[in-house]
């Protein structure tokens, strides 16, 4: 009987791919096992892209056990991703809106001019910023000018925030054992919402992720608390994918705007599409978003979230 062709050169490539596309798929499930696996977790849309292409070269070499592994590690990761296009809230919205625009500056980028063409552009209610140095804080004071109500807090580190709002604010900066956050009061029509705008640590070890998941879990309570409708919004440097992040909306009580939406990756700067999500806007009962987008370069590694949110019309 005659041995079995050898495979290509090339296929042996795909076959490594296929075998650490599969890995990573079942790591991202045992997030909650340690800092490695929750790495994992965020991802799923890399795998379902890399595995679907590695299945079609798999099937070209005529190795179908390889593509078998290939498509079904594909198809496992873009059910994780179905939400992102079919699972929005089924809601009516009410007249009123509030539109936000969301944007991790980045510390140390030289041009602060796209992120005022892009408010001009946009004309949101409220702009919150993160990574705000000093010298955006100082540089951003007139272009502004429209957004007169505001709190800056800018930073030579990489938590300098900032809420500016064309409605009048009130605002609590909320310091404590990490990193800065801002609670705003934002009117909408009649009533109010409470705004909290975060930039958490980066889950760059694993004592780092322990402080992102202690405050980020601090910050659902808080919002499950208050009894008008809280927004979350910032770089919560996870992805829909960790489970920090379905903890987070258990506890807060909170709706990823994202769904219904796309994806929206929004880091890595470069990478547009093809990136994550870890910038985002969360909502308590009693909004629902009308609108979200990703938002141009600004010079940043993160792309801005443009969010309207209107309060949920009342069932008749």
């Amino acid at each position: 009987m005659p041995a079995p062709p050898r495979p290509k050169p090339w296929f042996l490539v795909v076959r490594a791919l296929i075998g650490l596309g599969a890995l990573a798929t079942v790591m991202g499930f045992a997030g909650t096992w340690g800092w490695s696996f929750e790495l994992a977790s965020h991802f799923r849309p890399q795998y379902a892209l890399g595995l679907a292409v590695c299945a079609g070269l798999a099937a070209l070499a005529r190795r179908f056990g390889a593509a078998a592994v290939a498509a079904a590690a594909a198809l496992v990761n873009l059910a994780l991703l179905s939400p992102s296009w079919f699972g929005a809230p089924e809601a009516t919205p009410g007249p009123q809106r509030l539109k936000l625009l969301i944007a991790n500056v980045q510390l140390g980028n030289p041009d602060p001019a796209r992120l005022v063409a892009l408010v001009e552009a946009e004309r949101p209610d409220v702009v919150g910023l993160l990574e705000l140095g000093p010298d955006w804080a100082d540089a951003l004071d007139r272009p502004l000018a429209g957004l007169p109500h505001r709190r800056v807090l800018p930073r030579d580190d990489r938590f300098g925030i900032a809420v500016y709002s064309r409605r009048p604010i009130e605002v609590t900066p909320h310091e404590g054992d990490h990193t800065p956050v801002l609670w705003a009061r934002v009117p909408l029509g009649d009533q109010a919402v409470n705004l909290a705008v975060v930039h958490v640590y980066p889950p760059m070890t694993p004592q780092l992720a322990g402080w992102r998941d202690e405050q980020l879990l601090a910050i659902a309570r808080e919002a499950a608390a208050r009894p008008e409708p809280t927004v979350v919004c910032g770089d919560l440097n996870a992805t829909p994918w960790s489970p920090i992040f379905d903890r987070v909306l258990e506890v807060g009580g909170l709706a990823d705007t994202r769904r219904g939406f796309g994806v929206q990756a929004s880091w890595p700067s470069p990478l547009g599409p093809l990136g994550i999500p870890i910038d985002h806007c969360l909502t308590t009962a009693g909004l629902v978003a009308v609108d979200r987008r990703i938002g141009p370069a600004l010079g940043s590694d993160h792309r801005p979230v443009i969010v309207t949110l209107a309060r949920a019309a009342a069932s008749p």
